[in-house]
């Protein structure tokens, strides 16, 4: 907690400076009664042992927050740790891309991901991003997309709310994703459009094996 003091308290006082001096130890000090003398001196030791207390107060509140950011911090690293080990990076299969759309897809309802994001323009995003690694042939990209999402967007959620302990806090998430269904729309036929893309890419890149040729003469 602060202290807050007048401006004038917070010079130091030193018994022998000039202005001291001149008061108590020059011609002015006639003028002075001895009371009057007593208590300027007194005075000097008061504003002097107030600065020695601020000073304490504010070393201490230093401290204090040094701690407050060390344990931040800790736990910061803690939640960033249990987050990458729930959420694994996924491989670049159809099974993935779809289970990894589908954990954003819930993670974001429930506020956990991208809350700043309203259903349209997450499933707008997410549309967008992967048609392109589809077009490309690069799956991998919409994957690792979505993986970041959903790391990233956990570990601030998590270490904004501050509340439980990290591990906790995740199979909370998971446990309300396994019964998840959309709410909106837009969610839903977004979902189904991913199913049915990665169902054609999937198919489309099936190896078929070569017809073998007939031996010659045969």
């Amino acid at each position: 907690m602060d202290l807050v003091f007048p401006s004038a308290f917070y010079f130091t006082y030193q018994p022998l400076n000039p202005h001291t001096q001149k008061l108590l130890g020059g011609p002015l000090h006639k003028l002075l009664e001895p009371e009057e003398a007593d208590a300027i001196r007194k005075a000097g030791e008061i504003v002097r042992s107030i600065n020695i207390r601020v000073e304490h107060a504010k070393e201490i509140k230093r401290r204090e927050e040094k701690q407050r950011e060390a344990r931040l911090k800790a736990r910061k690293a803690l939640i960033d740790a249990e987050v990458r080990a729930a959420f694994r990076r996924p491989q670049a299969t159809a099974e993935d891309a779809i289970r990894i759309t589908t954990l954003a897809m819930a993670l974001h309802q429930e506020k956990f991901i991208l809350d700043f994001y309203d259903v349209p323009t997450m499933t707008s995003q997410y549309q967008e991003r992967l048609q392109r690694a589809l077009k490309e042939k690069a799956l991998g990209g919409y994957v690792d997309y979505a993986h970041t999402d959903i790391v990233r967007g956990l570990s601030e959620t998590l270490d904004y709310r501050q509340s439980g302990s990290p591990k906790a806090d995740i199979a909370a998430a998971l446990s309300l994703c396994e019964s998840w269904k959309p709410k909106h729309r837009t969610a839903q036929e977004f979902l189904e459009f991913v199913h049915r893309q990665i169902a054609i890419e999937h198919s489309a890149n099936v190896e078929r094996l070569p017809v073998k040729k007939k031996p010659a003469g045969r």
